[in-house]
């Protein structure tokens, strides 16, 4: 959930102010607040689901869908982006769509809108999207072997060097097949 949600630890012996002022009674105790701007003492919510990763997750997830925070979709216009955003166990997962010359604005960003449902509705599995244009990266496309045309999309698991590409239409239920 790195960038997605903050999480902080605090050692409730050492900050007794603290963990008096959350009402912290026993431990390990588990506070959250909602999306908003400014959050106080009173707004603090005391989380009640299982303590392994997979329910808080699955728990911080669902909070951001509550709140209809968008999933970062980033542009791959360089290495950098790629190299930043994709690291570790995370699932990278790349749309290749046409170039804005074969299509127009309005079928770009509803592909792009198709990327964003998918990444919502994925949200609790460690995946980072990126999108670029046909074209703007052809060796890429050329050792993936990305000649059946677009809009393509693959995924790859740095940590495990796999890649693998979909086949099939370019929607939102084949792509959350694919994914998963």
């Amino acid at each position: 959930m790195k960038g997605k949600v903050r999480f902080a630890k605090v050692d409730a012996d050492s900050n007794k102010g603290l963990a008096q002022r959350f009402g912290v009674q026993g431990y390990p105790t588990i506070k959250y607040f909602n999306y908003g701007r400014k959050s106080s003492v009173s707004d603090a919510k005391p989380y009640e689901s299982g303590r392994d990763a997979v329910s808080i997750k699955a728990f911080a997830s669902d909070l951001l869908d509550k709140a209809d925070i968008e999933p970062d979709l980033f542009e791959l216009i360089n290495q950098k982006t790629y190299e930043d955003n994709c690291k570790g166990t995370t699932i990278c997962v790349i749309s290749f769509l046409p170039n804005i010359y074969e299509s127009n604005a309005a079928e770009r960003n509803a592909y792009i809108a198709t990327i964003k449902k998918v990444a919502k509705s994925n949200r609790a599995i460690p995946l980072t999207f990126f999108w670029l244009s046909a074209g703007d990266q052809l060796d890429l496309e050329r050792s993936l072997n990305l000649g059946f045309g677009f809009p393509a999309m693959i995924a790859i698991a740095p940590s495990k060097d796999i890649v693998a590409t979909m086949t099939g239409a370019f929607n939102k239920e084949n792509s959350s097949n694919f994914i998963t």
